[in-house]
């Protein structure tokens, strides 16, 4: 082997001294040329060769290295051959074009949607345009991962210089398909052929000055004294490097290896027993654990305690930290560890609390903290942790665990959760949260979850289990209050069961087609938006529903009332109940609220003489069919065929017996604090009283009026709904009517 090489191998590796016996076969003539040039350029690790193939450096890391033979030799490559007989050589045929019908012809070798600028414009009036195409390119296949000097970017390169300056531009095969396609060979003609420069200045004129290569490696900086640093952590521009380097204003500052050792940002100091980490400020380590009493250094790993105290770090050989294990530690905020980057195992025992934006973005693979009670805001988001353990943990705030990739998690001791809680953690299959009670918006958003339970669970806010694709059942039996976007795009859904949710405040939109259980019995009020498919086998209980408010669009598709009492009533602007299809065994005690388009729900003139709008209301001691329809007359209504005279009793209550169709009271021309006049219902029949609308309205008024149509001796009236939710307001004026449905022989 090249003594050359020998060096190059042990200083750089064995890969990338196979790099330079390819790259710089003439270099490696010269004894000792190639690595006096490759060690004034970059420090020597082992890690080169992999960056470059990474990046797709390698043309470049060649043309920089050439630069600086060219510098030190001040030679040109000479090959006396024309640039055709170079390419040639190569397999190419090199053609300059003098025609835009000349540059049109080679417009078939480029993929649809791949063409390069030059065949749209007037290119030859700015530059000089030559085109390399490979004997064969018609045969070389596109990749599917393209590569800019791969076999099929390289097979047809356009080559150009500028009229004026002689600037050249190389363009690729794949042109913008791929990163920098007008810089293919880093635009350098003798990293295509060596001497193919020299040769277009011989036979074409075309002289290029030799410029400054701008080389730019990722992850590696150029210090003062020429040469490019790997560095693991950049803070402030401050360069923490492997070996003990740490580049400070561009000035490289090398730590004794027999005392110091540097693991990211941290100093460590054997002598004095002490950890630094003054380029970071406020970071929390050194300060939490105090004066060092045990320092201990391993092959790989660090042992450091005070008192009760003690951190372990386990580092890899590029001298990042990769485990951290800590004792005693508590109150933990976002300065701790904020900037170690390769952390896959943190351990935390003795710790209690960790403070906002604890090891924000860190990705750490696995989390064992034994003993966490209170997480704040911003905690441990995109952990990427396949493996979690918080046994303890009661309390956890905003984003907390966003993005991990564990599939099984349990927090048997966690009671509140706030906002985004496991939020995009697509790879979580099964959860177990005993004894959660409170949780805010997004819980398990976009999980991979199949099933939930949450017995405990009591009110969350919006988009509690949005867009879960994997999830199949759900069982919330004690959750009584949610908001908008409950369940939507949760599109496996079969079961859902949350026999005491009373109020949805916001869309329900459970838009599943594969549901067969829906038992929400308790269900009382869905605001806005309530859309649900279910088809002819579906079980469906919504029992105790009354009222869809503010509805711009109310569906329930192929819907069997099996065992509803009460399907739906509504106030909105356009409603819609599809394709019903009742079962008039068990629809006896059933009412509806039924509107076949928005020109038949408003019965405005009938009640023009007060200048009221009554919504319809249709209670029947019989069979509603699909073809029920509520007739403008301006004195009657018609219900399945049957006239009814309708009559207007100001400030009493009529006698109800069980025969009645319905009693429709009308509260209007409230004076609410400021408010303008609103409108409330008590729909009344034989079993239940109805309350619905009533966010403005007295709550003692509401009561007190309750209570006078049970002094009327309604037969059946067995129970009133409770009110939540109510304003407290004092009312000044109600005027209360009561309109009663006469049956027309």
């Amino acid at each position: 082997m090249n003594s050359d090489l020998k060096i190059l191998k042990k200083k750089y590796g064995e890969n990338f001294s196979k790099l330079c016996r390819n790259l710089f076969p003439s270099i490696l003539e010269e004894e000792g040329t190639l690595v006096s040039i490759i060690t004034s350029l970059f420090k020597e690790s082992h890690f080169l060769y992999d960056d470059l193939i990474k990046y797709n450096m390698v043309y470049s890391f060649q043309k920089l290295v050439m630069n600086e033979y060219g510098k030190k030799t001040n030679s040109v490559i000479d090959t006396g051959k024309s640039p055709y007989e170079l390419f040639k050589e190569q397999g190419y045929t090199l053609k300059e074009c003098h025609t835009n019908e000349e540059i049109l012809s080679y417009k078939k070798y480029y993929a649809k949607g791949e063409e390069l600028c030059t065949f749209n414009d007037n290119r030859l009036k700015t530059n000089r345009v030559f085109f390399a195409v490979k004997d064969n390119a018609l045969e070389i296949e596109r990749k599917s991962e393209p590569q800019r000097e791969d076999e099929y970017g390289t097979s047809v390169l356009s080559l150009q210089f500028t009229i004026d300056t002689n600037y050249l531009s190389i363009k690729n095969r794949y042109n913008h398909t791929v990163a920098n396609p007008d810089a293919t060979f880093s635009n350098d003609l003798d990293n295509i052929i060596p001497g193919l420069t020299k040769s277009f200045e011989d036979f074409y004129g075309i002289k290029q000055i030799y410029s400054q290569n701008n080389f730019h490696l990722d992850g590696y900086v150029r210090a003062n004294d020429g040469k490019f640093y790997k560095y693991k952590t950049e803070i402030n521009n401050v360069y923490f490097c492997a070996d003990n380097i740490i580049i400070d204003n561009f000035e490289p500052i090398f730590y004794d290896k027999s005392r110091y050792l540097v693991l990211d940002y941290f100093i460590i100091d054997f002598k004095k027993k002490a950890i630094f980490s003054s380029f970071v400020k406020r970071e929390e380590l050194p300060s939490k654990l105090g004066k060092i009493d045990y320092l201990e250094r391993n092959k790989n790993t660090v042992l450091m305690s005070s008192n009760n105290k003690s951190v372990e770090f386990t580092f890899n050989e590029k001298k990042e930290i990769t485990r951290v294990k800590c004792e005693n530690l508590d109150n933990l905020s976002s300065n701790f560890l904020c900037k170690t980057y390769s952390i896959d195992y943190l351990e935390l025992k003795g710790t209690t609390k960790i403070k906002d934006y604890f090891l924000h973005l860190v990705h750490i693979k696995s989390l064992n903290m034994p003993d966490l009670a209170y997480a704040s805001d911003m905690c441990l988001t995109s952990t990427s942790a396949a493996h979690i353990n918080m046994p303890k943990l009661k309390y956890a705030g905003d984003n907390f665990l966003e993005r991990i990739r564990a599939k099984k998690v349990s927090f048997p001791s966690l009671v509140k959760v706030k906002n985004n809680f496991l939020f995009n953690s697509l790879s979580l299959e099964e959860i177990y949260l005993p004894k959660l009670k409170i949780a805010g918006g997004d819980l398990l958003v976009n999980t991979g979850l199949t099933k939930v339970k949450l017995p405990e669970l009591v009110i969350t806010k919006e988009k509690l289990l949005y867009h879960n694709n994997f999830l199949k059942r759900v069982y919330l039996p004690k959750l009584v209050k949610t908001e908008s976007e409950f369940l939507t795009e949760s599109l496996a859904l079969e079961i859902l069961i949350v026999p005491n949710l009373r109020e949805i405040d916001g869309n329900f939109r459970p838009c599943s087609e594969n549901l067969k259980e829906v038992y929400i019995p308790n269900l009382r009020s869905s605001y806005y938006e309530f859309n649900m498919s279910v088809n002819e086998e579906t079980k469906v209980n919504l029992e105790s529903l009354i009222l869809a408010r503010e509805v711009k669009n109310t569906y329930i598709r192929d819907y069997v009332s099996n065992n509803i009492k009460l399907e739906l009533i509504s106030r909105g602007y356009s409603r819609k109940l599809k394709r019903w299809s009742m079962n008039s065994n068990r629809f006896g005690e059933s009412m509806i609220n039924y509107y076949e388009s928005s020109d038949h729900y408003e019965i405005n003139e009938l009640y023009n003489k007060n200048k009221l709008k009554v919504k319809t209301v249709v209670l029947t001691d019989g069979e509603v069919n699909k073809n029920t329809t509520i007739i403008d007359y301006s004195n009657s209504v018609e219900l399945n065929g049957n006239k009814y005279a309708v009559d207007r009793v100001e400030k009493s209550v009529i006698e109800c017996n069980k025969s009645s169709f319905v009693i429709i009271l009308k509260l209007v021309n409230l004076d609410v604090m400021s408010t303008k006049s609103t409108v409330s219902y008590f729909i009344i029949k034989e079993v239940d009283v109805y309350l619905r609308e009533l966010n403005s309205i007295n709550i003692k008024r509401v009561r007190r009026i309750v209570m006078n149509l049970l002094k009327n001796n309604l037969d059946g009236v067995k129970r009133v709904f409770d009110i939540d939710n109510v304003r407290d307001y004092e009312c000044t004026s109600v005027n209360e009517y009561t309109y009663k449905l006469t049956k027309i022989k």
